[in-house]
């Protein structure tokens, strides 16, 4: 057990505290991921102020969603962010206040 005595481990919301020191995903590579079955929900967190960021576990991180400007998208309501999951073929979104 003392292997394992100084390592982090991460579970689906241990590394979400700050948004930008997560590796971010464009929406054209969600879409490809979606589309072969790799991801299937895509969780939606409360950005403080900005709105509402999307994020996408792949393997054993959560990654971002960027737009082409900016390194995390955000959107200002839920049913935008659902209405564009929806576009993109996801199968469930998880909302985390």
């Amino acid at each position: 057990m003392t292997a394992f005595k100084n390592s982090t481990i991460r579970t689906p919301l241990s590394d979400v505290s700050d948004l930008g020191s997560l590796q971010s995903i464009t929406e054209d590579t969600l879409r490809e991921l979606i589309a072969t079955g790799v991801v299937r929900v895509l969780q939606v967190i409360h950005h403080g102020n900005a709105g509402w960021a999307v994020l996408v576990r792949v393997g054993v991180q959560n990654r971002v969603v960027r737009s082409q400007r900016e390194k995390i998208r955000t959107w200002r309501s839920l049913d935008t962010v659902a209405s564009w999951a929806a576009g993109l073929g996801a199968v469930a979104v998880e909302v985390i206040l």
